[in-house]
């Protein structure tokens, strides 16, 4: 697979990073809430306060933020079938309307689909998107990005995702994609072995 490594916010990222690391750190605390025998509701920043017997009674204002979150974004649970292919694994999606097979790869940080889903789906090429990719074996790579309107994931769709082009290793050509980490980062991916099932959560 290619690890998309893009030269041209390397330097942005860098930056960024800079700045982030300049800031005070502090501990992020989370605020529960709980409910007694006496129906009295109880508020604490830390959990360690809370009794045994309201432990199964509690919620995080973390979680429930994320529980809006993905209400506002529609988030679903998808569950789907997957295929053993390679280092990955092999996943039907619907792209823009079209049912295509796409490679699921935790090490994948940006989707990518090949040139041919490209023609195929007649997608326009974002103007100054050119970049280098930079392959496992230390070569270099001509990419550049298209914008994809949608991918549906079982019952879980992504939106205008920008993919990055190119054809990347694929022996048995049955993939016209990989689905890139950084999209599915409102979700969390389990994958269960024994019946070949792969469920997207919402976080």
């Amino acid at each position: 697979m290619v690890v998309i490594g893009v030269k041209r916010f390397a330097a942005v990222f860098f930056v960024a990073s800079l700045a982030l690391a300049a800031l005070p750190c502090r501990a992020l605390a989370d605020n529960y809430r709980y409910v007694d025998d006496l129906g009295v509701i109880h508020f604490t920043n830390d959990e360690s306060t809370i009794p045994k017997q309201y432990q199964d009674t509690v919620t995080s204002a973390g979680e429930e933020r994320k529980k809006k979150k993905a209400k506002e974004l529609g988030l679903r649970t998808g569950v789907i079938k997957y295929k053993d292919y390679g280092k990955g694994k092999l996943v039907p999606v619907t792209i823009n309307g079209v049912k295509k097979n796409f490679i699921y790869d935790p090490d994948a940080s940006s989707t990518s689909i090949n040139h041919k889903t490209e023609a195929e789906l007649k997608l326009t090429k974002i103007p100054g998107s050119e970049a280098v990719a930079h392959t496992p074996s230390g070569g270099l790579l001509p990419i550049y990005m298209v914008e994809v309107t949608s991918i549906q994931i079982g019952a879980v769709e992504l939106k205008t995702i920008t993919a990055v082009v190119n054809d990347f290793d694929d022996p048995a050509g049955e993939a016209a994609g990989i689905l890139g980490m950084n999209d599915l980062e409102n979700y969390e991916v389990d994958m269960d072995v024994q019946t070949k099932t792969m469920t997207i959560k919402p976080l």
